[in-house]
């Protein structure tokens, strides 16, 4: 029986996804468990799970730097069609995982966690 879908704020409605969570979802889901109370970054994804080197010292950005538009990989050198590929394949799971309610994510703080997604997250690390 299908589950009917549920109006959000900003009348968008959540989609039900059919198929389960991809192996790039379920990492970020338990790197932003793992993070909490800071926020995962598109580019901490980037650096962790497709190894992009990063041509900055994350330390010395300031936090606005750090989340807002500051270029820290070598485009050229990671390749621009893998970087834009790996960028969108991020970001399209990190909507799929707001539209899922596990997570909310905004482009200027990043992602964090729901309560249904830490839920999720001691669901798959019990299964580890």
């Amino acid at each position: 029986m299908p589950i009917p879908s549920q109006q959000l704020s900003r009348n968008r409605k959540r989609t039900i996804m059919a198929r389960g969570l991809s192996n790039l979802q379920k990492t970020i889901l338990i790197a932003a468990y793992q993070r909490y109370p800071q926020v995962l970054l598109r580019r901490d994804v980037l650096i962790h799970y497709y190894g992009f080197k990063p041509t900055r010292n994350l330390l010395k950005l300031d936090s606005y730097n750090a989340r807002n538009g500051v270029h820290i990989f070598d485009v050229k050198a990671e390749g621009t069609k893998r970087y834009r590929s790996r960028n969108v394949a991020v970001t399209r799971s990190f909507k799929r995982l707001v539209n899922r309610g596990l997570a909310k994510y905004s482009h200027c703080r990043g992602l964090f966690l729901t309560c249904r997604g830490s839920e999720v997250v001691n669901g798959l690390l019990d299964k580890l």
